[in-house]
């Protein structure tokens, strides 16, 4: 596979799961799914509040792969204004719907071209 192919594949996998994506570490039942995902993802949130709380960002930050907005607020605790990308549509639905006042651009961040420049820039599990 190469490189188009599997950014395509990973656009379409966050596509399709863009509507059980916030609920999906837990059943139906609320039971959690995965404990261990869970404990991994609070010591994430502890580290990313340790680092926000010490240098936060501010002025228009840039949110890359944004997904549904999980992090999102925790920029507009500090910044004047936030810009999040991402490649499905259907995840910045979910974001606009948590963070009204956030500007949603789709685009693919390999071939995105930002009509401007940002004073900060984030990623939470872009790379992960």
């Amino acid at each position: 596979m190469d490189t188009d192919e599997l950014i395509a594949a990973q656009i379409a996998y966050y596509r399709a799961r863009a509507g059980q994506y916030d609920d999906e570490p837990r059943h139906a039942n609320n039971d959690l799914r995965w404990p261990e995902y869970l404990e991994h993802l609070q010591a994430d949130v502890a580290e990313l509040d340790v680092w926000l709380a010490a240098d936060p960002p501010t002025g228009h930050v840039l949110e890359i792969a944004a997904g549904s907005g999980n992090r999102t607020d925790w920029l507009l605790r500090s910044a004047d204004r936030v810009t999040a990308v991402d490649a499905a549509p259907e995840m910045l639905e979910l974001l606009r719907g948590k963070h009204p006042g956030v500007e949603c651009i789709v685009a693919d961040i390999f071939s995105w071209v930002p009509p401007q420049r940002f004073d900060n820039i984030f990623f939470g599990y872009w790379i992960s």
